[in-house]
């Protein structure tokens, strides 16, 4: 009986519940023009750092290369079909408007130096995906990807190796071109030599500097010093002034009052350093001492001594 009532429930479940239909599985399309699906996994795997590019390819931190231009993910590589820079454009970006999620960092490494017009039209064709892009060198943009990928943000890179340097053609070595360079070269050595004769010989003509009448500096010795130690103007000058200033304190003399003042300015034009200057500057203040006692006593003008005997 209970396997009965258990039958019973068991039917009215069935009969409550939707009917359920299977088709076979058939094989799809494996023709031409397939529609495939790729997903790029960011979480499986070592991030990838570039340790060189060079003029062929990049080399990664995992021993792997690639040749030539590529589309370089946190973790994964793929070739990139494009021969410059100059052939960027919207089908070799179109990548960018199938990629999900967007990463944060585009970053184009062109291969050589393009004009401004060039980058800025690059610029407009990358700014409709809507992703933070950075157009720079080659060199800098795999130094950027490296350091941005290993803060762990999602980063790509389109790189494109740098173009090989023009190399001079090498002429071909024979013994008559050998023969005819050394020739030449022995002929513009020996021209090269007449030239410099010549403009030798010009200038010592026209040199008007006399090699013996040149004098060499010697530095000053004992034989100078004693020569300037035997200077004694600045002493005469003083005791001239000293007398010619106490003549005008004395006799009421204007004139000599000046000639004391003129002695004092000769005597400290013509001192030295080492020797003591208090009494250049006595002599100093007496002549001025002199100069102001004698127009305070006769305000009038100076009148001097020949006046009287030119009348």
């Amino acid at each position: 009986m209970n396997a009965i009532r258990k039958l019973g429930q068991l039917r009215q479940t069935l009969q409550s519940c939707r009917h359920l239909h299977t088709t076979c599985i058939r094989n799809g399309y494996e023709g031409p023009g397939k529609t495939t699906v790729t997903f790029i996994r960011k979480e499986l795997g070592s991030r990838l750092l570039i340790t060189r590019c060079d003029e062929t390819g990049f080399t990664f931190n995992t021993g792997t290369r690639v040749i030539g231009p590529m589309m370089l993910f946190p973790r994964y590589a793929m070739c990139w079909n494009v021969e410059s820079g100059k052939h960027i454009n919207d089908a070799s970006l179109s990548l960018f408007t199938i990629l999900v999620p967007k990463p944060d960092l585009l970053i184009i490494g062109l291969d050589d130096v393009y004009d401004f017009l060039f980058l800025k039209n690059l610029r407009e064709m990358v700014q409709k995906f809507g992703i933070t892009t950075e157009i720079v060198s080659v060199h800098n943009a795999c130094t950027v990807f490296n350091f941005v990928n290993e803060e762990g943000r999602y980063v790509v890179a389109g790189l494109i190796p740098q173009k090989a340097s023009q190399l001079l053609l090498k002429l071909p070595k024979s013994e008559k071109s050998v023969k005819q360079i050394t020739d030449s070269s022995d002929a513009t050595d020996s021209k090269n030599s007449e030239k410099t004769e010549n403009i030798s010989r010009m200038n010592s003509s026209t040199d008007p500097r006399r090699p013996e009448k040149e004098v060499r500096y010697k530095p000053p010795g004992s034989n100078n010093q004693g020569q300037m130690q035997d200077d004694l103007t600045p002493d005469y000058m003083n005791v001239i002034g000293m007398i010619f200033s106490m003549c005008g304190l004395m006799m009421r003399l204007k004139w000599c009052a000046w000639v004391a003042l003129y002695c004092s300015c000769i005597s400290f034009a013509n001192s030295r350093v080492s020797e003591d200057t208090k009494q250049i500057l006595s002599c100093f203040m007496l002549s001025i001492s002199a100069v102001v006692m004698s127009y305070l006593q006769n305000p009038q003008p100076m009148t001097p001594p020949w006046a009287s005997a030119m009348q």
